[in-house]
Formats: structure tokens, sequence, C-alpha cells
């Protein structure tokens, strides 16, 4: 049973109102079941694509067959190129080897943060931004640091907190 099928299933809603929106696992019309369906082929199948299941799960391939239309030849242009992005930018050293030890002074004047999770059980991130004073941010660090701490925390996003939250 594929991801989408499984989701068909059930909407995973704790309210039982949760209606899923069109061109989402489990909202799939056959045209684009089948679509993703030759998305997922293709790119597993290539020796050329850093194909990771955990990374590039449905849910996921969706995400760039929505932001196309469910065009396969625009996706896969777009998705070859958020690829070339992560390798360029060095995501899995970023992921691997990034420290930001000066988190503690930075969250003083940009405070952000995850809360709970929403009725759906999809974790709510907040940002103080009344309290967001950059002149005083930029003297702790730097552009450059607090993009590399926003890749990080993304991807901890994906691969911890979302898969925490789903288990809940």
């Amino acid at each position: 049973m594929s991801q989408a099928q499984a989701a068909t299933t059930s909407s995973g809603s704790s309210s039982g109102s949760y209606v899923i929106p069109p061109g989402r696992l489990g909202n799939l019309t056959p045209e684009q079941q089948t679509t993703l369906d030759q998305f997922r082929t293709d790119l597993s199948s290539d020796a050329n694509f850093p194909w990771t299941p955990a990374r590039h799960d449905d849910a996921t391939l969706l995400r760039f067959l929505r932001a196309r239309k469910f065009d396969l030849v625009r996706s896969k242009e777009m998705i070859y190129a958020a690829e070339k992005w992560r390798k360029e930018f060095g995501v899995d050293d970023i992921v691997a080897n990034f420290k930001f030890e000066e988190k503690e002074e930075v969250n003083k004047y940009y405070p952000q943060f995850y809360h709970k999770t929403d009725k759906e059980g999809r974790p709510i991130y907040i940002e103080v931004l009344g309290k967001l004073d950059v002149g005083k941010l930029y003297a702790a660090t730097s552009e450059d640091r607090l993009l590399k701490r926003l890749v990080l925390e993304y991807e901890r996003f994906l691969t911890e907190r979302l898969p925490a939250c789903s288990r809940v």
C-alpha cells in the first residue's frame, strides 16, 4: 500500500472535522496519483538523483508536484534544483557539524520557538517579532550563521519534530 493509499484510509485528524485539501495524501485524483507514482519511480531509479526515501516521501514529492501544478517535467526541474542547492549550500554538513553556540544570546533578541501542537497535531511555531532587535541580533551573530541555523532547525523539524508529532 502506498503512502497516499494509506492516508486515504485515515485523515489523521483528532477533531474529526478536518477535510484533506486537494492534491495531498488522501485526496488525489487518479491522474494526480499516476503523476505521483511516475515522479517517485523516475527519481528513485535515476542514478544521478540523491534519492533518500526518508527525505523523498510522498508528502514531500507532492509539495513539488503541487508547486508546478502536477507538471512532471517542471516538478523534476524544481526538485533537481532544490537538491543542487542542498549540495552547494552544504546542508548535510550543516546538520552534521554546525554548532550555534550563540543560540541563547540570539534568542534574547529574536525569540522563536515551537509550542505544543494544533488540533490536527501540527507543531505550532512562534516568533515573538515584537522583541526583535536587529542591531543587537547582528552584534550577537552574522546573517550567514542565522541562515545556517534556520537550515539546521528546518532539517531537525523534518527529521525529528514532525515524526514525533505523528507518533503522538
